[in-house]
């Protein structure tokens, strides 16, 4: 906020005494309130031409306007350029003067503003401004206003505007007490285009401090003189350090108040210089022992404004009395249940340029406990480049010397032993300094700067530390307090970038040492040798980089690794993989769990062949989410892959789990842009958070065609969104984050803003709360909660879990950012168009084999002997109703299913004529050429059939419209219909039985049930009075036995299933799993 200058130059200005009774303050607290600074006109009278659209930021005013069309900006009076065609500039202001205007022409209902925020005392107050209108249109809305923090707003009533004529505009408020608020001048248009509303210029905004001249002059120079007085007491006997320059001050001040004739302004500014005065008066004479209180300079220390001001990862908002050191209503925590360990988490804000160097003094009240124990490891509250360790929960306090030009706080764990930390209440106390405070550290630095070089490092970092070193030894030797904070900025950069490098060689000197102690002892591995050779050759080289240092670092270790588990011992550890698992673009997601004594290394190897190994790629990225979920990272889009976990043990024995096969998707094409309309900070993190959204949704996604709009928002108390992505962002820096741009585009992709969402019973539990009903969504949400029984659940707006509903929810972690995203894109699968007109997003739906034979089975016949069954009859395509025992041998009603990763659709071909299912309009045909056109569906209703639990799917014709043909079977007709997505389509849906599948559907129970069973395919779990089997990648033929052995049920069910057993309560088999009914 802007309280005017309070150099002490204003005290030797001389201002005439006002003849008017109201006194104009415009300049003690506005910038640039007539727009006539000549440096930001942004046209002037030598141009011409015209400005059809252009909104332009002003000086000293934040620009609030949401939309990215028409005109704004600052005119030169008596220009020729127009603006929007019709807006012309006037030749004169209001006043006659010649100057600068605001240019403001707009349409369709839409505001323009622009705004200073400040700080005014008690008063009777009058704010003016002067509109020009150039236009033959005289319909709009002035927005002149005065708009307090937590008050009612005055505003202007003007709602017309005389062409080529000025009209003043005023607006009259009162203040009871200090308050901090908006000064506002805008334009908004009427309906409809722009040519239907004025177009006006505004020659100043003018505040008016209304009374009589004397009586306002009489109380400033009393508020003058009570500060006279408190900075005398302040100034005591003038033994205090910096002494001369507040009495200065003093002096200066008493100077204008005994001048009888010195204006409000002449005493408004001495008052503030005196204030200012024995403020730094104060800094210099603070101790240790009796610090200033700097916590102002902290924005939300205490967390009542939730994370604004602060940059964070992986904290929660946190609103209860569990952390009972909390001030206020809020506090932040991390916790995890019993057993598992929190992550690594942090907190920053990097405190302004405007902060003193000096002592600094950092209070927090933190702990890092587990199950309510102390002696916890891993945490730290840190400030500059020290810290101090966090346990038990308690206050803890930082000491130290600030000499850079900014100082960053905050709270870290690395590897944290603890499964809950919490902390609150930031306090920051300021001590002077002296010079030998200020070289006592810079030696130290020193010190440790020269220790690091004598490390291998890449030599342009050598060199740039050596110069750092030798600037703050210069620095040392003729310390100068002005320079200080520029040195020591300079040699923290460069210790931090030598380090990262000498840690890189320091790693690879490591493997080098290994990989020699190998080769040594007489083994002969040429893989290894030549690894190691190369790796000779890049560590004796100072002048490979970081990333070539690393590169080899990877090289080696996997040769190392490949030597290891060739000659392991002792037991291989057990790896069980878990079925469930999620994929996007450029990466997958899974869980496993691992036993056996001495794991050194979990997580997931891959490959485009089955069952890939560590020489293939491996990833040990994990997140903790319920337990643990590993990412592979850098897949590439549109590809068939295998993933499997693995462990590699301390003898260097490598255990494997049970290969998936999955496909990623296509990569998303979400694009966006944005107005830049808030400050520079602002911008920057508004920009870096729809950046980094966009490209989270963009590899995790398939989504394309969603271009978001986003704007600053001056007046959006935290953010919003349309479908279709027009967006806006408001001030508060909390909103201005990863998660809460993600957020904004789930109503984007229309989660609250299709009626699928919110009045749709098809989709939704409750036609418009409640569960969401898709299948794919229920698979995610219950592999990210690692939970079976979990669903997504939400109102008409939002969705739980996973939804960011809020900056509370934003822990700031990439795993919440990355569920998010496979929700949205599961939601999608199960047709929730993110793009209006676009159908479900295909995926891999049925994992199919390129060399097994399919017959395809109406849902809608199922029972007894005869089936509806999909046949080639030599000419086209059509229905029969068979008895399945004679398809066996007739390959016209066999069809070979195959899938293209690209287009995320499946070509069905019959086996006999080898041509594919097409389709023309309500014609479902059979086409010579290759035809990758059928998306695939699941349904969520199961077909039962005796022991048979068979799925069914919807096979649609991808048409590009949100209402393909679907192949349905009509009074046993084959034909082509609009897609229905309800239950009850049993017409629309269709069984895949495989040839063994076939067999058995007819009698020949022989290869299910010989098949050997893979019990790692089935998720198996009990709740009340039930038992619920789940297969996933393969059927499975499922027998459920009591604890004495007795066979209880068997059934045989296909792949991408769930059957629920209704049992007695009791310890159950199923195919080998233990299960217990409630």
């Amino acid at each position: 906020m802007k309280r005017g200058c309070f150099s002490l130059l204003l005290f030797l200005l001389s201002f005439s005494t006002l003849t008017w009774a109201d006194i104009e303050v415009s300049n003690i607290y506005l910038q640039n309130s007539g727009f006539d600074d000549n440096a930001h006109f942004d046209y002037r009278i030598s141009d011409n031409g015209n400005v059809a659209q252009e909104i332009l930021p002003v000086f000293g005013w934040t620009k609030d306007i949401g939309v990215d069309y028409t005109v704004s900006g600052v005119y030169e009076l008596g220009t020729a350029k127009t603006f929007n065609t019709y807006g012309k500039v006037p030749s004169k202001g209001y006043d006659g003067k010649s100057g600068g205007c605001l240019a403001l022409s707009t349409g369709w209902d839409q505001p323009m503003k622009y705004y200073q925020t400040v700080t005014l005392p008690a008063g009777e107050y009058k704010l003016q401004t002067a509109f020009y209108n150039g236009s033959n249109s005289n319909e709009g809305y002035s927005l002149l206003a005065w708009i307090p923090q937590g008050g009612d707003e005055k505003a202007s009533s003007v709602s017309s505007f005389p062409s080529n004529q000025w009209l003043l505009d005023e607006v009259n408020f009162t203040l009871s007490k200090e308050t901090t608020g908006r000064i506002q001048i805008g334009f908004k248009a009427v309906s409809g285009g722009s040519a239907n509303s004025a177009k006006v210029v505004a020659d100043f905004v003018k505040l008016y401090l209304v009374g009589d001249d004397n009586s306002l002059i009489s109380k400033a120079r009393t508020t003058l003189e009570n500060s006279i007085s408190s900075a005398q007491q302040a100034y005591g006997d003038g033994s205090g350090k910096e002494s001369a320059a507040l009495k200065f001050v003093i002096d200066e001040a008493q100077t204008i108040a005994d001048n009888a004739s010195a204006s409000y302004v002449d005493l408004f500014n001495a008052n503030e210089a005196v204030k200012q005065g024995v403020e730094k008066y104060e800094w210099a004479n603070s101790t240790v022992n009796n610090p200033s209180d700097f916590t102002q300079f902290i924005v939300n220390p205490s967390f009542e404004d939730g994370f604004n001001g602060w940059q964070q990862s992986g904290l929660q908002l946190q609103n209860n009395n569990s952390f009972s050191l909390k001030a206020g209503n809020y506090y932040v925590e991390k916790w995890v249940e019993s057993g598992n360990i929190i992550g690594d988490v942090s907190l920053k804000q990097e405190l302004s340029k405007d902060l003193p160097q000096g002592v600094y003094i950092l209070k927090v009240s933190a702990q890092n406990l587990k199950n309510d124990a102390s002696g916890q490891q891993g945490a730290w509250i840190f400030a500059g480049n020290d810290s101090t360790k966090v346990s038990e929960k308690e206050d803890y306090t930082l000491q130290i010397i600030h000499i850079e030009e900014t100082l960053p706080i905050g709270f870290c764990t690395v590897s944290p032993t603890g499964n809950w930390v919490a902390l609150d209440n930031f306090r920051l106390y300021y001590a002077a300094a002296t010079i030998d405070d200020y070289k006592t550290e810079m030696t130290k630095r020193i010190e440790d700067a020269n220790d690091l070089l004598d490390n291998k490092m890449n030599v342009v970092h050598r060199k740039s530390l050596q110069s750092a070193v030798e600037l703050a030894e210069s620095w040392n030797n003729s310390p100068s307090e002005q320079d200080l904070p520029s040195v020591a900025s300079k040699l923290r950069k460069a210790m931090e970038t030598a380090i990262t490098s000498a840690a890189a060689f320091s790693q690879l000197a490591v493997s080098i040492a290994e990989a020699d102690s190998i080769v040594n002892a007489g083994e002969n591995d040429s893989d290894l040798v030549s690894a190691l050779n190369k790796a000779k050759t890049v560590y004796n080289d100072e002048s490979q980089t970081i990333a070539d240092i690393n590169a080899q670092i990877d090289l080696l270790e996997d040769a190392l690794l490949i030597y290891r588990t060739n000659n392991a011992t002792g037991p291989v550890p057990v790896v069980e993989t878990d079925p469930r698992h999620a994929r996007g673009a450029t990466m997958a997601f899974g869980r496993a769990s691992f036993s056996g004594s001495g794991i050194t290394e979990r997580g997931f190897c891959w490959g485009t062949r089955n069952n890939p190994t560590i020489r293939d790629n491996r990833s040990t990225i994990a997140f903790s989410n319920n337990g643990d979920i590993y990412v592979i990272e850098g897949m590439q889009p549109s590809t068939i892959y295998y993933i499997r976990p693995y462990a590699i043990t301390n003898q260097d024995a490598v255990g494997y789990g049970k290969t998936i096969k999955i496909c990623t998707l296509p990569m998303g094409n979400i694009t966006w842009s944005y107005n830049n309309g808030g400050s520079a900070d602002e911008n920057t993190r508004i920009n870096s958070a729809v950046k980094d959204a966009c490209d989270i949704w963009n590899n995790i996604t398939s989504i394309s065609g969603l271009k978001l709009t986003v704007n600053y928002g001056a007046d959006t108390p935290t953010a919003d969104c349309s479908y279709g992505g027009w967006m806006r962002v408001g001030p508060n820096a909390s909103y201005q984050r990863t998660g809460t741009i993600q957020h904004e585009m789930e109503h984007a992709a229309g989660v609250g803003t299709t009626e699928r969402w919110y009045n749709d019973a098809t989709y939704r539990q409750n036609t418009s709360t409640g569960f969401w009903l898709g299948e794919r969504t229920d698979q995610v949400v219950q592999f990210l909660e690692n939970d079976n029984t979990a669903h997504l659940k939400g109102d008409k707006t939002h969705f739980w879990p996973y939804g960011i509903n809020g900056a509370q929810e934003d822990d700031g972690t990439r795993m919440l950012y990355y569920a998010n995203a496979l929700i949205v894109q599961a939601l999608g699968e199960d047709f929730l168009p993110p793009v209006s007109g676009a159908f479900a997003s295909p995926a891999y739906t049925f994992i199919q084999d390129d060399n097994e034979y399919y017959y395809l089975l109406s849902a809608s016949n199922v029972s007894g002997n005869n089936y509806t069954i999909l046949k080639d009859n030599g000419e086209n395509v059509e229905l029969q109703v068979k008895d399945l025992k004679s398809l066996l041998n007739d390959l016209s009603y066999a069809w070979q299913v195959r899938f293209n990763p690209v287009k995320q659709l499946y070509e069905f071909k019959n086996i006999a004529s080898e041509k594919a299912l097409a389709n023309n309009s309500s014609l479902v045909q059979l086409t010579d050429n290759e035809n990758f056109g059928v998306q695939m569906l699941g349904s969520r209703e199961k077909v039962v059939n005796s022991e048979f639990n068979l799925k069914s799917y919807w096979l649609t014709f991808a048409d590009g419209t949100d209402r393909p043909n679907t192949l349905t079977a009509s009074n046993n007709t084959l034909a082509a219909s609009r897609f229905d997505h309800r239950n009850s389509s049993t017409n629309q849906r269709w069984i895949l039985l495989s040839r063994q599948e076939l067999k058995a559907l007819v009698g020949d129970y022989t290869e299910v049930k010989e098949a050997s069973a893979d019990n790692r395919s089935l998720i198996v779990y009990g709740v009340t009075d039930r038992i619920i089997v789940e297969s996933t990648d393969k059927g499975e033929w499922v027998i459920v036995c009591d604890i004495l052995g007795r066979k209880v049920k068997e059934f045989y069910m296909q792949a991408g299933m769930k059957v629920e057993l209704s049992l007695a309560k009791g310890l159950y088999l199923v195919n080998g799993h233990k299960v217990v009914c409630k």
